[in-house]
């Protein structure tokens, strides 16, 4: 069976979600992915994050990277809790 790879759209760091063209995306067949690289950047989001979490399948997915310098708390994750690991 043949693998069909979607485009990835990586949103980096956002200080606010443009719900309307993520979901345009992601009607458009595409996968969105919202990363975050440090707490500053999802302190007020991750709310909208988990709201689209709800609503779309894994094509919807949300990345914390490169918290190098600190420790991730992982009490942040009861914030997205419609997100699923994969």
């Amino acid at each position: 069976m043949r693998k069909t790879w979607k485009k990835r759209i990586l949103i980096d760091n956002p200080v606010t979600l443009d719900q309307v063209q993520i979901e345009q995306d992601l009607r458009g067949g595409n996968q969105v992915i919202v990363q975050f690289s440090h707490p500053e950047f999802y302190g007020s989001i991750l709310e909208e994050v988990d709201e689209l979490c709800a609503r779309w399948d894994g094509d919807f997915g949300v990345r914390f990277y490169a918290h190098n310098s600190l420790s991730f708390d992982c009490h942040t994750l009861l914030r997205i809790q419609n997100a699923a690991a994969q």
